[in-house]
């Protein structure tokens, strides 16, 4: 198996990095399409721009005297992450960081889908790390859906749009900030993620994330994920198209789970036969959930809508 370090990924990578991109994926107020800029220093009151970025060379300074240094120095002081998160978080968002060219494959393609042009099941290459089996999944699960690891002990998890067209990949990380990183110009709300395995008229499962629907489906149930917990309008569409006949709600067990759930209720009222799940007390999402009898009692009570 080979072995990578951050260090020695992120040295593949660092020619590749948009700053202006990064700066901005972590929260800081940049200008658009220039290389040196000056922006309110972020660690003292600062009522002039007193803080230079060159983004070319990668490097900051604060006139007022708070320090200067790389750009990951910066984003260290700035977001209070470690080096390995900082090396993580910058490999994983580099333009030259695609998951699905760095593994050795030689596995036939995730079951009910085609062969893809760019595989992303590594298991030669790479072992799973011990979170995804501690979160329950299976070696079986993750080959159906066509699932890789990255280098840095993510799970890659390819998006399919419905016609089984590979148009994305979502990165899960256990420790990483943040936990999930998408694919460049991926658009999540486009696609329904699971559509291409709803085969069957049995009632489907819509879940707010992947690995919730990825779990209900290796316990045997039919299952999408919004990736998210509003449904856009293109989705609306997709989820009327499907042979099911019947959905079932299954967004997360907190207020913004709550109000999502109540949003796409009323608008599929009366459209297609609709219930939702109430997840017994303690548990935030059903992949919390790892007793398949509980899963199958909630789902039996299912609330009619």
């Amino acid at each position: 198996m080979n072995t990578y370090t951050e260090q020695n990924l992120y040295g593949k990578v660092e020619n590749s990095i948009d700053w202006l991109d990064i700066l901005h994926k972590i929260g800081v107020d940049v200008p658009r399409g220039e290389e040196q800029f000056n922006i309110a220093c972020p660690f003292h009151k600062d009522d002039k721009p007193s803080l230079a970025i060159n983004t070319e060379k990668g490097v900051w300074i604060c006139f007022a005297g708070c320090g200067q240094g790389s750009l990951k120095s910066f984003i260290r002081a700035y977001k209070g992450w470690s080096a390995r998160q900082i090396i993580d978080f910058l490999v994983e968002n580099s333009n030259g960081y695609n998951p699905a060219k760095v593994f050795e494959i030689d596995t036939p393609a995730p079951l009910g889908l085609p062969a893809l042009e760019e595989k992303v099941f590594p298991y030669k290459q790479y072992e799973v790390p011990d979170w995804i089996y501690d979160r329950g999944f299976n070696e079986f699960i993750l080959h159906r859906w066509g699932c890789g690891i990255t280098p840095t002990n993510g799970l890659v998890i390819p998006a399919h749009d419905k016609d089984a067209k590979l148009v994305g990949w979502i990165i899960r990380r256990e420790h990483g900030v943040p936990k999930y990183v998408y694919a460049k110009g991926f658009k999540k709300s486009h696609i329904l993620f699971g559509q291409p395995l709803v085969d069957t008229s049995n009632a489907v499962c819509i879940t707010e994330g992947a690995l919730d629907a990825m779990w209900l489906n290796q316990l045997g149930y039919q299952a999408v994920a919004l990736l998210g917990m509003h449904m856009s309008t293109v989705q609306e569409e997709l989820i009327m198209r499907l042979p099911s006949k019947e959905i079932i709600l299954s967004l997360d067990n907190d207020e913004a789970g709550k109000k999502g759930r109540e949003h796409i209720l009323k608008r599929l009222q009366g459209k297609i036969n609709i219930s939702y799940l109430k997840l017994p007390a303690g548990y935030k999402d059903v992949q919390e959930i790892k007793n398949s009898d509980i899963i199958k009692e909630t789902i039996k009570n299912r609330r009619i809508w």
